[in-house]
């Protein structure tokens, strides 16, 4: 499988960097050494066509000088593409059609922020949300 991944066939998809490194939140050093590790680990696997996605909530980490030194490091290599994705609001979720209906009830539809509810109603037609 390292083969492949080494190939560039199989993607290896990293999910939830942050949750592999310490909780120990107090203790930040010890974070950027456990980063650094799996980091260097990584790196390994960077030859040829491989190709490693890593997803990690917003932390200090990925905007941390050694992080930044890392890349650079190793830039040479392969390259690193970040990307932030921020915290959608009731406008990326709703049309305006829907959005103006809610006004009009006066339901404040800016506090509600639950993806699994917002994805529901944006999936309602008009006259569904009218009629309930």
């Amino acid at each position: 499988m390292i083969k492949e991944i080494i190939k560039g066939k199989i993607p290896l998809i990293i999910d939830g960097f942050d949750e592999l490194l310490s909780k120990d939140l107090n203790n930040a050093s010890k974070s950027f050494v456990e980063s650094g590790n799996m980091l260097s680990t990584i790196m390994e696997l960077l030859k040829e066509k491989a190709k490693v996605i890593i997803t990690s909530r917003k932390t200090a980490l990925f905007d941390s000088e050694y992080f930044h030194e890392w890349a650079a490091k190793t830039k040479e290599s392969f390259r690193v593409a970040r990307f932030v994705l921020k915290e959608p609001t009731v406008n990326n979720w709703l049309s305006n059609d829907k959005l103006k209906l809610f006004e009009k009830t006066e339901y404040e539809i800016e506090k509600l922020a639950n993806p699994v509810l917002l994805a529901f109603i944006r999936n309602l037609t008009l006259d569904k949300i009218k009629t309930c």
